[in-house]
């Protein structure tokens, strides 16, 4: 269970962290390479100490990061979708 909660927290963080450097590469792509190195380091320290204290549960750590990643990316698109098909007077905007 130690290794669920680690790739939940990993994954999260990581999340967070991609999101800022997406932004950042629109904004100052200069400033976007510490969040994606600090990215790398979260994924990796969080695998590396898995392995280290359960090695046999790094599957899990594993997967619930990846997890993480893609339920908080998919989160995300659903919730920028929503809010972009309501104009500025908050009536909807679909064409269904």
């Amino acid at each position: 269970m130690l290794a669920i909660a680690w790739g939940l927290a990993c994954g999260a963080g990581a999340y967070a962290l991609l999101a800022r450097t997406a932004k950042l590469l629109h904004t100052a792509p200069e400033r976007a390479i510490l969040p994606l190195i600090l990215n790398m380091l979260v994924i990796g320290l969080c695998l590396a100490a898995c392995a280290l204290v359960a090695p046999k549960q790094l599957y899990l750590a594993g997967s619930a990061l990846s997890g993480t990643l893609a339920l908080c990316a998919i989160a995300r698109y659903l919730y920028n979708r929503r809010r972009t098909r309501h104009d500025a007077n908050g009536e909807d905007t679909r064409d269904v």
